[in-house]
């Protein structure tokens, strides 16, 4: 299972590196590569701590429901 989220994480980190630069260089904004990489790191930690959370079913309404609704004791 682990190999999955690692495989997703090469991928979302390169997709994110190669769309970001290739949309600065469209706008003439190009900023230094460490920059890229460092928001790419974060928005990969991100997407697969909600990846992760998806597979685990925390997502799910009921779930929500329960962290808002009050107890009765």
């Amino acid at each position: 299972m682990i190999k999955k989220y690692i495989f997703k994480a090469l991928i979302l980190y390169v997709g994110y590196f190669i769309i970001c630069i290739g949309l600065d260089a469209i706008f003439r904004d190009v900023k230094p590569l460490e920059e890229y990489a460092i928001n790419a790191v974060f928005g990969t930690v991100f997407v697969l701590a909600l990846c992760y959370l998806d597979d685990k079913g925390w997502n799910s309404w009921k779930r929500v429901g329960n962290l808002f609704r009050k107890k009765n004791n």
